[in-house]
């Protein structure tokens, strides 16, 4: 990561500062009162530290692009080059069965997949703005369209095979072909604790003849025959498959089902294409890393970071994985777990042998039902093992404030406790314990919110104000901290419990949803806080609109905030509105 210069602060930033201040002057002029403090300097927290600081940074997500909802006052909010946005995140599918916009592969065949990749459309992105990417290799709920139709083909599972060999570990759901025919490993090899369901060749070749199983050290191979297993996808009550107008959730009874090309059940094939994938097995991932490895070597030096989700998204969430369904997971809660751990510690090593020169992240999340949040700090740990840059999570919420400030319904103890889930992802724990990846690297901890924010309401289970409410706020009686000026007192000074925690970078929504009122409405936070004409965009609330000054101080005060590794060092901004610089 370079450690800016004095010298390359003032250069790169100083226009962006006259940019912003011009825009403040406007604001002050309309809302009539408006202190502002800039101060570039030497200054920052003096948490001492010879790491070089990992920077503040506010980052546009969900936005639209390269167009749909509000994309002309976003790309207005851009054109400002205003220093309250650090950049974008923008979510890229890695291949297109239909109705995508941004995506790489564009191949449409049905038979083995070979990669068409094209960079066109997402360099036009890149090259427009500072961005980071996630890549997907599916949709995020409900409906996929981002795994080609070749994944789910015959062709692709017979291509996809991996080697044989001896003393190696195995996942459940791998297969090789010997002699002929397919062999895979079906049952896993975890021993009741921990997270590993691998399984480990023996030191001498097996024989494979004869109908099998065949036992090779810890491995059991099954013979498939002369084809290897399809890719299958999954759908249920958050993934169903479909539009409202019908889905392969509901022609089954709305019960959840498995279904691949081979086995449809009552579902179509488009449905097939639209389910989610079983993230570990080997047609999806044969595609998926091709895909992976030409979008981190086209954009070496391009982006600041790259997530990869798993299966869908820019997430680690396996949705459905409790359900029983997916194959070769196993039957209890713990195997499950352990067989997807294992899959993303794969995942993570094959990232991080890429090469990349951009910052990598990872995603926390608390998965199965009820949430466990041991995936998340297993996850965490597989991040910073595999020596990663980020980590964080994307359900920052009220709740996370709340019970780190002792007055939530889970409170958090001092110091946090491995996998007590009082905050999501639980990433109150494990960005304070991971500041530093294995190779003694800062590691900087990120969070999204979970929706827009409720601009307005506070209540327990909503996202919450980004700015601070008073006591005898209408929706809030007993006041909010807001959910940023929250996040720079949790690191400069800690909280009641006695916790303090770094986070550095905050992706906030730009466009709420198409539907939904206030109260409780989420808010597109970018266009609200950034857009001067935000009553008159797509979704604009008319309530939200007197709260765009408190939502501008916020961002200012987060990205003056202190940095895990040691302070803003020579050349920080500190840029603070309606009181003193912190």
């Amino acid at each position: 990561m370079k450690n800016l210069t004095s010298f390359d602060f003032v250069e790169g930033y100083w226009w962006r500062l006259w940019i912003v201040l011009d825009w403040f002057r406007i604001l002050a002029k309309a809302a009539g009162a408006l202190v502002i403090v800039v101060a570039i300097g030497a200054g920052g927290f003096a948490q001492s530290s010879s790491l070089a600081p990992f920077p503040q940074k506010i980052y546009a997500v969900q936005a639209p692009q390269p167009s749909g909802t509000n994309g002309v006052a976003y790309q207005a909010v851009l054109a400002q080059k205003n220093m309250l946005l650090s950049g974008q995140t923008v979510v890229v599918g890695l291949g297109n069965s239909g109705g995508s916009v941004l995506y790489l592969d564009t191949e449409t065949g049905t038979g083995a997949c070979s990669p068409s990749i094209s960079f066109t459309s997402l360099d036009t992105v890149v090259n427009a703005y500072p961005t980071n990417l996630l890549l997907a290799a599916a949709t995020e709920g409900g409906t996929n369209s981002w795994t080609p139709a070749c994944v789910w083909s015959q062709a692709q599972a017979d291509t996809s095979y991996l080697p044989y060999a001896q003393n190696t570990a195995y996942l459940p759901g791998e297969y090789i072909l010997q002699s002929g025919s397919y062999w895979q490993l079906q049952a896993g090899c975890w021993s009741g604790s921990g997270y590993d369901n691998t399984c480990i060749t023996g030191g001498t070749a097996a024989n494979f003849s004869g109908v099998g199983p065949v036992t090779d050290g810890s491995v059991v191979w099954v013979k498939i025959g002369a084809h290897a297993p399809l890719q299958d996808g999954f759908c249920g009550p958050n993934y169903q498959c479909g539009g409202a107008g019908g889905n392969c959730y509901t022609a089954n009874g709305s019960n959840s089902i498995l279904i691949n090309g081979g086995s449809l059940g009552p579902c179509s094939l488009t449905e097939l294409y639209e389910s989610q994938p079983v993230p570990s097995e080997l047609p999806l991932r044969n595609w998926a890393s091709q895909v992976i490895a030409a979008a981190v070597a086209h954009y070496n030096g391009k982006v600041g970071y790259v997530r990869v989700g798993s299966p869908a998204g820019g997430e680690l969430s396996p949705l459905g994985i409790n359900s029983g369904l997916w194959p070769n997971y196993g039957s209890s809660a713990g195997q499950q777990r352990a067989q997807y751990l294992s899959w993303v510690k794969k995942l993570d090593a094959y990232i991080a042998s890429l090469g990349a020169t951009m910052n990598l992240d990872t995603d926390m999340n608390c998965a199965g039902s009820p949430a466990d949040c041991a995936y998340a700090d297993q996850e965490a740990q597989l991040a910073h093992d595999n020596n990663f840059d980020m980590l964080g999570t994307n359900g920052y919420q009220v709740n996370d404030v709340l019970n780190l400030l002792g007055q939530g319904s889970n409170n958090c103890t001092a110091p946090v406790n491995a996998a007590s889930g009082c905050t999501s992802g639980d990433w109150a724990y494990n960005c304070g314990r991971f500041t530093t990846n294995a190779a003694g690297r800062p590691m900087g901890c990120l969070l999204q919110t979970l929706t827009g924010t409720t601009v307005i309401d506070c209540a327990p289970g909503l996202t919450g104000p980004m700015a601070a409410l008073p006591a005898g706020s209408t929706y809030c009686i007993g006041g909010f901290p807001g959910l940023m000026p929250f996040l720079v007192q949790l690191c400069k000074t800690g909280v009641s419990s006695g916790n303090r925690v770094c986070v550095q970078n905050f992706e906030v929504y730009t466009n709420g949803p198409n539907n939904g009122s206030a109260p409780t409405y989420p808010a597109g936070d970018i266009l609200l806080t950034l857009d001067l004409n935000y009553s008159s965009t797509t979704n604009g609330v008319s309530a939200y609109a007197g709260y765009q000054l408190p939502y501008a101080s916020a961002f200012a005060q987060f990205l003056a905030a202190a940095s895990v590794s040691g302070g803003g060092g020579s050349g920080a901004s500190r840029f603070v509105m309606g009181g003193a610089a912190h």
